[in-house]
């Protein structure tokens, strides 16, 4: 079973008041999550986060020093084109633990396969299903921190994946959605972004919903997206891809070092 809903109140960015009070106003306690989720939101030529995604991580370091949860999960990996060294995963990583958020490293979690949001939220749910990461393999519980225009997409895709996770683990899963608002876009652009997210809905929904387990999901992700391409993956071993799928820098799983061979 799962239980999955955005919280009403937004947070607002560079605002130190908003946090307490969406946080009050929404009902939540101390306690009340496993992990902070902080999908990837780019990184710098420096190997910094994104000023938007330094609030996120900001955000989910107000909630990790008041108690909400004990550990926080950055995801995003480097892409070809980036301009910097690190993904957002690690870039995250990085600013909580070596900048003034003094986060302890081992509450830290990295999940750097993915490049985009199903990425993320699918390599979480895999990565939880698979027992990979010990520190977060039973965790149930968590708080998904994002920009307000994409919590109804992140909302449908975790709604998808973490309700597949539930059946195939037959375990009840927990999600809050946090919104936090991105005050370094204009508002043409950021009408400009919610036109683009209802398109992705949309999109997710007649090419993705039709996938009824982890394995089939991963497989086409790997297939059309390049997307989770970090870990080994025990499903896909031994299973022959088409021979016009050709390796290429987004899709480094068909490299050979997770035991898939091209059809001749």
């Amino acid at each position: 079973m799962l239980s999955i809903h955005i919280a009403e109140n937004t947070v607002e960015a560079r605002q130190p008041w908003s946090p307490y009070n969406a946080f009050r106003k929404n009902g939540v306690r101390k306690n009340s999550f496993d992990c902070i989720v902080v999908p990837g939101a780019g990184a710098d030529s420096a190997g910094n986060p994104s000023p938007w995604g330094a609030d996120m991580l900001d955000l989910a370091t107000y909630a990790y020093w008041h108690g909400f949860a004990g550990q926080i999960i950055t995801m995003g990996g480097l892409s070809p084109g980036d301009p910097g060294p690190l993904g957002y995963a690690d870039a995250g990583k990085k600013y909580l633990f070596e900048s003034q958020q003094l986060i302890p490293e081992e509450d830290i979690i990295t999940l750097d396969f993915a490049r985009d949001t199903i990425g993320d939220i699918f390599s979480l749910a895999r990565t939880i299903k698979d027992g990979e990461i010990e520190e977060i393999e039973n965790a149930t519980r968590f708080l998904i921190v994002c920009p307000d225009y994409q919590a109804e997409r992140i909302r449908v895709i975790a709604e998808h994946l973490f309700g597949l996770l539930a059946q195939e683990n037959n375990r009840n899963y927990s999600i809050v959605i946090l919104p936090i608002t991105n005050p370094y876009l204009d508002e043409a652009i950021l009408a400009v972004r919610r036109s683009k997210e209802a398109e992705r809905i949309d999109g997710y929904q007649d090419s993705w919903v039709k996938y009824s387990s982890l394995d089939d999901f991963g497989i086409e992700l790997r297939r059309f997206h390049g997307a989770y391409n970090g870990q080994a993956d025990e499903a896909m071993a031994g299973k022959t891809l088409p021979a016009d799928l050709k390796p290429n820098a987004d899709l480094r799983v068909l490299n050979g070092r997770h035991g898939l061979e091209l059809a001749a």
